[in-house]
């Protein structure tokens, strides 16, 4: 694992600059990895004092 030290900016210039150079096919196929696994997280929101939390409950 590697440990680097950048800034929020470069950080995020870095990643926009590897994901472009993926193919479009690549680009798309990661797009749906995300929304798979975004369908796996259970977020409910529970309003209370006009906040709400967000509980992620794991599947036993």
């Amino acid at each position: 694992m590697k440990i680097t030290y950048t800034t929020k900016e470069e950080s995020n210039q870095l990643q926009q600059q590897e994901f472009l150079a993926l193919s479009p096919v690549e680009r798309f196929y990661r797009f749906l990895i995300l929304m798979e696994k975004s369908k796996w997280l259970n977020n409910k929101k529970q309003e209370s004092n006009n906040n709400f939390q967000i509980v992620i409950e794991t599947k036993k």
